[in-house]
């Protein structure tokens, strides 16, 4: 009995032993253990695992350190990054402060399919990758129907000539509130695009849906033949939602990516049988013209103005050529500067050009003005047409007076060759009894006008002579009886000012106080009164001598003229 209680002693006691050691043995474990879970607090989560193309996610990584940031430069593959935010919650449970440290990252997918989201780095740790599936945005009418926000292209024509502009137009749709609206630059090979006039903001029904609208217009012109692919326009907005966790009821902007559809344009080559100097590809050309007298009969010496414009659909204002006004030697011809415009017609790039020559007949007779042609290629029918302007008859009466004048040449091909001069010579002597009585009528304008001219300016010099003598030669009597008058009141600012007009009139110099004609003055008793009076008014002293100031300078005389001109050195004029 004695030895199975002994047994039984020992077994506890190995039993007790193989315990502490694993105890032991596990107390580091479950310490390292929790350090480091105490060190692995960073890790990454997305909103959604499931998004369309152009749609966002939000990307949120837990960080142990507010002065951590992770490095996103891996994000850049595969996804745009449209901002980055920092938020930090902190908490107390039992006494105990934790704090929740998120770095919030807004990410746009570059492209459709399963996306990894790679493991990135913040400080000595990393997050585990997360994968994502975008998938194609709902196209075609159910799209549209569908969408909140959408882009539509079109082009006023699925094929056009090289050189000659197609219209391209980009309408934005969207029935939610946007902000922060920017379209990446489209690039097209062989072709070149360029915005054509300014936006315009409107509103439209689309199946049973009110959208506001943001339309932009684009001229695309190809510089070669062959098909050119305008690829996925590319919008970059953010949508405007409220945010129902904010006390103060803000929105947030949740950032999209909206794609217009692709599209295809057809650039066709110059026909052979067109000459390159007549090649104007355009829906319609016209010409028209008119005259500022409606009558067919002109006068010697009198202008008339001639207005032509020529407007084409289908091209641009550049491209309109510049036309040519041959005329008879019997008229002079000055034209003005041709005047273009670019605008919009039926959905297609139209143009004019307005050009106005002024003439002048020189003698009397009959003129006959040229027809003008404009050719140009009809891209509807795929034939040559001539917009023309017929040629126009006028009978010239004799007039006036025709003085020698240069006849200038309109076009830029004859603008080159030497300017003809043309004399006509005019047998009448009505126009030189004219021309003396407009010079006599002239010359005794003048001379009235130099009269009136020199008159004011004389006056002018006068009053500002007399401006002047009243300034530097104050009346010294005037200036006694005004020092008299301040003495008797005891009016210290008023003697001061009626002492330095004094010392004007008296010194013919220029003072500014008191104590200024004191320094000329030689009356030792004068002298100090003076400076009495500087010190009352700047040295809040007192000044009590007024009967006697004004008995020394009303006995003041002034002193020699050697001793003047002394003066006169310290105080020049």
């Amino acid at each position: 009995m004695i030895r199975f209680i002994s047994r039984i002693n020992k077994t506890y006691k190995m039993e007790k032993i193989k315990r502490t050691i694993s105890i032991l043995i596990l107390i580091p474990a479950l310490f390292m253990f929790m350090v480091q879970s105490l060190h692995a607090a960073v890790s990454a989560s997305v909103d959604r695992t499931q998004v369309a193309d152009g749609e966002s996610l939000t990307l949120t990584i837990k960080l142990d350190d507010m002065n951590e940031q992770p490095d996103l430069a891996p994000l850049k593959q595969d996804f745009d990054v449209y901002g980055t935010s920092t938020s930090s919650q902190t908490s107390v449970i039992n006494g105990k402060s934790t704090s929740d440290i998120s770095y919030i990252v807004t990410l746009l997918p570059k492209k459709t399919g399963n996306i990894t989201i790679p493991a990135l780095t913040v400080g000595s740790e990393q997050t585990k990758p997360l994968t994502i599936a975008v998938t194609k945005a709902a196209q075609g009418a159910h799209g549209k129907q569908t969408a909140n926000v959408f882009l539509d292209a079109s082009l006023s024509s699925d094929s056009a000539y090289v050189n000659t502009p197609v219209l391209y137009t980009l309408k934005l749709y969207y029935a939610e509130p946007l902000s922060n609206l920017s379209m990446q630059p489209l690039q097209l090979a062989n072709a070149t695009i360029e915005p054509f006039g300014k936006n315009s903001q409107y509103q439209a029904q689309q199946n049973g849906k009110t959208y506001n609208v943001v339309e932009q217009q684009f001229l695309i012109t190809a510089s070669q033949a062959g098909e050119i692919t305008i690829p996925q326009s590319i919008i970059q907005a953010a949508v405007l939602q409220n945010n129902p966790n904010s006390f103060f009821a803000m929105q947030s902007a949740k950032p999209i990516l909206v794609k217009s559809n692709p599209l295809t344009l057809h650039v066709k080559p110059i026909p052979q049988n067109v000459d390159i100097n007549d090649w104007l590809p355009a829906n319609s050309a016209t010409l028209k013209d008119s005259w500022s007298s409606d009558s067919n009969e002109l006068t010697v010496g009198e202008p008339v103005t001639r207005t032509i414009v020529l407007t084409a659909t289908g091209v641009e204002a550049a491209s309109l050529p510049n036309l040519t006004f041959p005329h008879a030697d019997s008229v002079n011809a000055y034209p003005d500067k041709a005047q273009s415009k670019d605008y919009v017609e039926n959905n297609l790039p139209a143009a004019s050009k307005v050009f106005k020559v002024a003439y002048i007949p020189t003698e009397k007779g009959v003129i006959e003005f040229p027809k003008i042609a404009v050719h140009w290629f009809d891209v509807k029918s795929q034939t040559m047409q001539t917009a023309i302007l017929p040629a126009q008859t006028f009978k010239v009466l004799s007039g006036k007076v025709v003085t020698p004048v240069q006849n200038s040449a309109i076009n830029s091909a004859s603008a080159a060759q030497p300017a003809k001069t043309v004399i006509k010579v005019v047998h009448s002597k009505l126009w030189m009894v004219l021309a003396i009585i407009f010079a006599i009528l002239w010359l005794v304008t003048l001379i009235v006008l130099l009269m009136v001219i020199s008159k004011f300016r004389s006056k002018k010099v006068s009053l500002t002579s007399d401006k002047q003598t009243s300034i530097e030669k104050p009346d010294i009597n005037q200036a006694l009886k005004d020092i008299k008058k301040a003495c008797d009141h005891k009016d210290l600012v008023a003697v001061n000012h009626a002492i330095v007009s004094w010392g004007n009139a008296l010194f013919n110099q220029s003072f500014y106080s008191a104590m200024d004609v004191a320094s000329v003055v030689d009356d030792k008793a004068l002298k100090l009164m003076l400076t009495a009076i500087n010190k009352a008014l700047y040295a809040k002293g007192e000044f009590v001598e007024y009967s006697e100031l004004y008995q020394h300078i009303k006995s003041y005389k002034i002193m020699s003229d050697k001793d003047q001109e002394v003066l006169a050195s310290f105080y020049p004029k």
